[in-house]
């Protein structure tokens, strides 16, 4: 069984998954085998973003990318093929087999299904983008 998210939605839902209250200890492992998994794909979209950022950037004098103002600086058409090519990474699907660990996304999802704490921004869009795609693959059942 595989699961998929848009990388642009990947960071949120890691970050709401994290940030959730939970008590219980087994919840809180089935959270935590969750993030194990979604965070293996987050450190893997990372790296993408690391060499585009290292294809197009400017350069210091150590052939490191070149940072002004709290951001990477790009000449020329480097800006703008960076982005394209940025945009066509954030909008790619990421698939994750989570055939071992269907027990935990059922937990977890169970246990979100009656979560009653405020969640806002991006919390709320990543915890409805999670659950979707849950009920997509027929966890739910």
């Amino acid at each position: 069984m595989q699961i998929k998210f848009k990388n642009n939605d990947l960071d949120n839902i890691v970050s709401m998954i994290n940030d959730l209250t939970i008590k219980g200890a087994s919840i809180n492992r089935a959270r935590f085998s969750v993030l194990k998994l979604l965070n293996n794909q987050l450190e893997d979209l990372n790296e993408f973003k690391k060499q585009l950022i290292d294809q197009y950037a400017d350069k210091d004098k150590e052939g490191n990318p070149l940072v002004e103002d709290n951001q990477y600086s790009f000449t020329g058409g480097n800006a703008i093929k960076f982005q394209n090519e940025f945009n066509t990474l954030m909008a790619e699907e990421v698939k994750i087999t989570i055939d071992d660990y269907s027990n935990q996304f059922k937990k977890l999802y169970d246990y979100l299904n009656s979560y009653d704490k405020e969640l806002t921004g991006a919390s709320a869009y990543a915890f409805g983008a999670f659950l979707d795609e849950l009920e997509a693959v027929g966890i739910n059942k």
